[in-house]
């Protein structure tokens, strides 16, 4: 399931439920949640 954090724009992230976890952001800049509540997090290089 997909959804945004705001549904009257297109320019805040997605946030994806999949399985147990929850992604929110894009790709270069997503943190992964899950049930396990540990956060990873995946940025691009400054």
């Amino acid at each position: 399931m997909k959804m945004s954090l705001c549904p009257m724009c297109t320019n805040c992230p997605e946030v994806e439920v999949v399985g147990d976890e929850v992604r929110i952001g894009e790709a270069g800049n997503l943190a992964v949640l899950k049930t396990s509540r540990r956060l990873r997090a995946e940025r691009a290089p400054c």
